[in-house]
């Protein structure tokens, strides 16, 4: 894989969520949402180093990207806030999970 096509396989989990939420499917809305997410890392990370295995662990892999390195600034403070919702709220799992059940996680 490339980061080009990671890059690429996010924008299209990103259209994929929109439209699962629409149709009113959220966990699977939610877990493409994570994926695109989980794309996007993968991206930068392989811009920087091919050798990684941080499996689906988005805060490990975006603490391994220089997204994490930078520590100053509006930019990392967003992002940093962003990251941190998405680690409290995506799982994984949320692939095997009813909707009953994700709005009780929820």
């Amino acid at each position: 894989m490339t980061a080009e096509t990671y890059y690429r396989a996010a924008w299209e989990r990103i259209k994929d969520a929109y439209l699962l939420q629409n149709e009113g499917h959220y966990p699977f809305a939610m877990y493409a949402s994570g994926l695109a997410v989980e794309c996007m890392l993968r991206a930068f990370r392989l811009l920087q180093d091919t050798s990684f295995d941080e499996r689906h662990d988005l805060w490990q892999l975006w603490k391994n990207t220089e997204l994490s390195n930078m520590r100053q600034g509006a930019t990392y403070e967003r992002v940093y806030a962003l990251m941190s919702d998405i680690h409290g709220l995506w799982r994984n799992s949320f692939r095997f999970v009813s909707i009953n059940e994700l709005r009780s996680y929820l």
